[in-house]
């Protein structure tokens, strides 16, 4: 068995330990989205442009969108309507290759091995839906969030975590490598994935508020499992408990 194998086993099997077991997931094979270069035309000013983002990003630590947006606001003559345009491309994930796993014992063995063999590539990741059906048919959600938070901050990890427990869901922290993935421990209705999105909004530019509004779209939620391009897998780095446990623990 491969680290690999081990680490989405170890990294499923968290995220599913509160699934009930008959629950169907959904697993999504998404490929990477054209780099912005990719998605503009050629024109000198859109690639300048783009090319100020990244300075003001690497300078000021902020998401590169963020950057772009203010490199714009600095031009006389503003953000060009290619850029407009490429900042509302959304790819959804239940319009890719997906699969459904009924919940047992073995499922995260089952997605370790999917991870392992599939044909991803650089960028392309395996995703885990937060669609849950339950046994009984009920639709639910798995709460899930992605962060922003530079990993490689002193402050980041701490961070996240407060800002996670500040939206009193019990979940588990991950490391995505870059930044941190959250996953609920209980699944919850549709409105209650809306609403847990809407506060987590709030804490922009702490969350990832593109990702939310592409979950928004798509009407559900979905994370990587698999090996990002530099091989890493995301893991476990701290459990989330609600305010009102925390405060009966001795």
């Amino acid at each position: 068995m491969t680290q690999l194998h081990k680490d989405v086993e170890a990294l499923t099997a968290a995220i599913l330990s509160s699934v009930p077991y008959g629950s169907t997931i959904r697993v999504t094979f998404i490929p990477a989205a054209p780099r912005v270069q990719q998605r503009v035309s050629s024109a000198q000013s859109s690639q300048l442009l783009i090319e100020q983002a990244r300075a003001i990003r690497s300078a000021e630590g902020i998401p590169f969108w963020h950057a772009l947006f203010i490199a714009g606001e600095l031009d006389s003559e503003g953000v060009p309507p290619a850029i407009i345009r490429s900042a509302l491309f959304h790819q959804d994930p239940t319009q890719n290759k997906t699969l459904q796993f009924v919940v047992n014992k073995r499922t995260p063995i089952e997605l370790a091995d999917l991870a392992f063999r599939a044909e991803v590539h650089g960028r392309d990741t395996i995703a885990l839906q937060s669609r849950v059906t339950t046994a009984s048919g009920r639709e639910r959600y798995l709460p899930m969030l992605d962060f922003t938070s530079k990993a490689t901050r002193p402050g980041s990890e701490a961070t996240v975590r407060v800002a996670a427990e500040a939206l009193d869901t019990a979940g588990i922290l991950c490391s995505s490598a870059r930044s941190f993935h959250f996953y609920g421990r209980d699944l919850v209705t549709r409105e209650e994935q809306l609403d847990f999105w809407a506060r987590a909004l709030l804490l922009t530019p702490i969350v990832d508020e593109r990702w939310i509004a592409h979950q928004i779209r798509s009407q559900v939620g979905a994370l990587r499992f698999s090996a990002n391009e530099r091989g890493f897998v995301p893991r476990v780095v701290r459990e989330i408990v609600r305010g009102q446990d925390r405060e009966e623990r001795p």
